[in-house]
């Protein structure tokens, strides 16, 4: 299968490595992804879809040669942003083969089966490869704590931000309350809404 220029584009943007066994036993190898430092509003505005649902499965496989996806499958919650649908196969670049081969790219957000979660992604390309918005920027997992809070937590490892010609590191987490955060992200979507004279 050959790629299209716009998922090239997607790869290219960031760090990939193709991994082997015996590349996986030198992470030195391994680089930081770099995007722009984005808010939460700005982040949806550049997303093309923003979801929130509970992934429930997973699989990877090659997209072409040096080039590994994982399909996962969302139950869709909601749908704050894009067409709404009741459950969604979202690719996304990276993943390990049943081989052992691999593809990751540093910066990129991990889904887990059983998780649920908030993502900003960008429009697909013709292969139907995403990319989160922003990197790690583009996913929130959804949490409970024992008293009944219930949190959104944005993990950022192996990312470096950028902003204003400056760059920093990000190795940690952003935690909100989930509220907060819907109430972002649909106080957002009216007002792109509105900007655009139309629906979602």
């Amino acid at each position: 299968m050959r790629l299209s220029s716009l998922s090239a584009v997607l790869i290219g943007a960031v760090t990939g490595l193709f991994l082997s066994d015996r590349a996986v036993e030198q992470p030195a190898a391994v680089r930081a992804g770099t995007a722009l430092r984005m808010d939460l509003e700005e982040a949806f505005e550049r997303s093309d879809l923003v979801l929130e649902g509970r992934v429930t499965g997973m699989e990877s496989r090659a997209l072409g040669p040096g080039l590994v996806c994982t399909d996962y499958e969302i139950s869709v919650e909601r749908t704050f942003w894009g067409e709404d649908q009741p459950s969604r196969t979202i690719c996304l670049p990276g993943g390990i083969l049943p081989t052992g081969e691999g593809m990751m790219i540093p910066g990129l957000p991990g889904l887990v089966e059983g998780e649920d979660t908030v993502l900003l992604l960008g429009a697909p390309a013709a292969s139907g490869l995403r990319m989160p918005t922003g990197l790690g920027q583009g996913k929130y997992r959804l949490v409970t704590e024992p008293g009944g809070t219930r949190l959104a937590v944005r993990t950022a490892e192996d990312l470096v931000l950028v902003s204003g010609g400056r760059s920093r590191q990000v190795h940690g987490r952003d935690v909100i309350d989930y509220a907060e955060l819907v109430g972002r992200i649909e106080a957002a979507a009216q007002v792109r809404a509105a900007a655009r004279g139309t629906g979602r």
